[in-house]
């Protein structure tokens, strides 16, 4: 009684976002192709890591796509202002925006990057806030959120990548904390 997909055509990939698999055996996973744009996004809370962001963008540039930072959580970052400073050393080309997913500030400077067939995807770690992200660009709670853990530690709470389709016509893949 469900309802079925049928492909209708492959698409030339432009992009390809990949990371190594867990374990022993060096493999590559891809997460996702033809992404326009890759949100890093990095919470200003104790999950903060200038060395993180770096490997991210290190990925995201990699992949072909663009790379855009996205500080979250700066309703709770009370040396926000020294953590920007840090991110702009190394960020290179990419663009910084300093948001809260969870109280919708900052939101707006991001609809450039969600206009109608563009794909973009969130990583970062788990905790960071991109499925609350998500949810404030939907307007609606379709992905679920936990409190971040002790001493700022994601819940691993996103299982898997999703593709969505937001208001503006853009599709968003929330992707599992890496």
């Amino acid at each position: 009684g469900e309802e079925t997909g049928r492909i209708q055509h492959v698409l030339e990939r432009k992009s390809k976002f990949s990371r190594k698999i867990t374990g022993k055996v060096t493999r590559e996973q891809p997460v996702a192709a033809n992404v326009d744009t890759i949100f890093l996004v990095s919470g200003l809370d104790a999950n903060f890591n200038l060395r993180r962001i770096e490997r991210y963008l290190t990925l995201a540039w990699e992949s072909g796509s663009t790379p855009v930072i996205l500080l979250n959580k700066s309703d709770v970052c009370a040396s926000k202002e020294a953590k920007i400073h840090e991110v702009e050393r190394v960020s290179g080309l990419a663009t910084i925006h300093v948001i809260s997913a969870l109280y919708q500030h900052g939101l707006s400077e991001l609809e450039p990057y969600l206009s109608p067939g563009k794909t973009v995807a969130a990583i970062g770690s788990s905790g960071t806030g991109k499925s609350t992200l998500l949810n404030s660009l939907l307007g609606q709670s379709v992905q679920e959120t936990k409190e971040t853990g002790v001493a700022g530690k994601g819940m691993h709470t996103t299982r898997l990548r999703e593709l969505f389709i937001l208001p503006s016509g853009a599709m968003f893949i929330d992707t599992p904390g890496m």
